[in-house]
């Protein structure tokens, strides 16, 4: 088994490979994580301090609790050590890192879909995303209704209208009706049925009822 000289910067912790980990004692491998952990909480606080609460990364480790050692034997530190990294090496695990992907995020809206976030702030932003992540859509779903989702939802939190969920839940259920009413998503039986009450409806027009026969 092999001895621990020093203690690693964190930066050189979380470079360290698995098996090089495994050889170390219970003890040893503690001393290690707990050092990454103990960065990794203070960059949850300082998050926190500064109020960002737009962070994927800072919501994923806010839900696993407080990094920590206790009470954790070799798998259960591997464990906790890589779920650390993962925080740590985030693009929305920092201060900057956070402003800046709500900074891009902003700039797609605008560019791609002409939807103007100014006068939101990034806690607003962050709350609708939450919104709609929250809705659990289809992909299919998300990518034809998304654009109107946003929009939507936006001019509403401008407004400050209290009613959003319910507005959005709306707009979900007309998109599913629209994709449900399309013949390539009818059922084999419903695309026959709709088959023949086409045929019935051209074979019954009569030409009196149509005004270019007149």
């Amino acid at each position: 088994m092999a001895r621990l000289k020093k203690i690693p910067s964190t930066e050189d912790a979380l470079n360290m490979e698995l098996d090089e980990l495994m050889s170390l004692s219970r003890s040893d491998l503690a001393r290690i994580v707990s050092r990454v952990t103990d960065t990794a909480n203070k960059r949850v606080n300082r998050m926190i301090a500064n109020d960002i609460k737009v962070s994927p990364a800072l919501r994923t480790a806010q839900k696993g609790g407080k990094f920590s050692v206790k009470g954790k034997d070799i798998p259960s530190l591997i464990e906790e050590l890589n779920r650390a990294r993962g925080f740590l090496t985030a693009q929305t695990g920092s201060v900057k890192g956070a402003k800046s992907s709500i900074q891009k995020t902003r700039d797609t809206l605008k560019q791609r879909y002409g939807i103007d976030t100014a006068g939101l702030s990034d806690n607003d932003l962050g709350d609708i995303f939450d919104r709609i992540d929250k809705m659990s859509l289809e992909d299919e779903i998300k990518q034809i209704a998304c654009s109107t989702l946003m929009t939507q939802a936006v001019e509403l939190t401008k407004e400050n209208k209290k009613n959003i969920d319910s507005q959005l839940t709306g707009i979900i259920k007309e998109v599913r009706k629209e994709q449900q009413s399309r013949p390539e998503n009818l059922s084999p039986l419903s695309r026959m049925k709709q088959a023949q009450k086409d045929a019935f409806e051209i074979e019954n027009d009569e030409p009196d009822d149509n005004p270019f026969f007149n």
